[in-house]
């Protein structure tokens, strides 16, 4: 699998990690009181036009699927990378658990290596 840094991702946007927040949990340990600032590394692996967005990249930690690539963020990378794979650093945020009302998703943000 490719670095990402032959190519500048750092703009891109990873969305869809509400569908994902299983997955998510389950790489940062669960949630906690203050919540989470893991780095990790993501990796992307471009789908075949099997979604709705034909550019669609699907992001993966740990073997586990946390979120996609759509629209602009999606066609940025296959501009640069075109069906390949590659890595690159990321951090997982969020997923605090206070009480019956006071929660928050995970989600997974492209940094700077």
């Amino acid at each position: 699998m490719s670095k990402a840094r032959s190519a500048d991702l750092s703009d891109i946007e990873i969305v869809g990690e509400s569908a994902w927040q299983e997955n998510l949990a389950r790489v940062a340990g669960g949630r906690t009181r203050e919540g989470v600032d893991l780095p990790v590394r993501a990796e992307f692996a471009p789908e075949a036009g099997d979604r709705p967005s034909a550019d669609a990249v699907a992001v993966f930690v740990d073997g586990l699927q946390v979120g996609l690539l759509l629209g602009e963020s999606a066609k940025a990378y296959r501009a640069a990378l075109g069906a390949q794979n590659s890595s690159c650093a990321a951090r997982i945020i969020g997923g605090w658990e206070r009480g019956e009302f006071d929660s928050g998703y995970f989600g997974i943000r492209v940094v700077d290596e």
